[in-house]
Parts: C-alpha cells; structure tokens; sequence
C-alpha cells in the first residue's frame, strides 16, 4: 500500500501501437484524458510472467485542479458527480460501474 492508503499496483489492459499510428493514438488519448491527467512512462509486468515493458499510463493525481479530495470521505457523493458527467466521449456509467466493480 502507499501512503494513502491506494494500492501500488494497477489491472488493466496494455496495447502496442504501431509506429506509423503512434501520432494518431496518442493525440486522441490526449484529447480523452485532458484536464489535469497526467502522462506516465511507467513499467508493466504481464500477469501471466514474462518481461517487465515500458508503458505510457495516464494519471489522475490529487494535484489535479479537477480532483475533489471531499469526494473521497463521501462515495456517494463521488458516484454522483461520475454519473452525471458528461465529456466529449460521452456519459461516465460504464467507468462508474467498473470502478464500482473494482472497489
């Protein structure tokens, strides 16, 4: 566990993206995470073994000027403010209910 109390590791998905796509993938990532993300050259270890890799990963961090800490001590509150988003990729209901899965 780190100092607050989040864990260290993360489960997720990791995607090799071709040089000649790289500009394109990276540019919609860009316009998707924007608004205080973060982006980190991280290393990822497969869950099934194999070689550590080197994986670019965007960070949501409590230095975010989007980030509420208060949402943190309320969860409904949280779960709330996620579900009546709206961004340019649309609602948050599936990120709510796969965050919820996850906690």
């Amino acid at each position: 566990m780190s100092e607050s109390g989040l864990p260290l590791f993360e489960f997720g998905h990791r995607y090799r993206v071709g040089d000649a796509d790289a500009a394109d993938v990276l540019d919609g990532l860009d316009f998707r995470e924007k608004g205080g993300y973060t982006r980190d050259l991280v290393e990822v270890e497969p869950a099934g073994g194999g070689s550590a890799v080197t994986a670019l990963l965007y960070r949501g961090t409590v230095d975010n000027p989007n980030f509420d800490a208060a949402v943190l001590d309320d969860l409904d509150a949280a779960a709330t403010t996620i579900r009546q988003s709206v961004g340019p990729s649309g609602q948050n209901d599936e990120y709510l209910f796969k965050l919820a899965a996850w906690l």
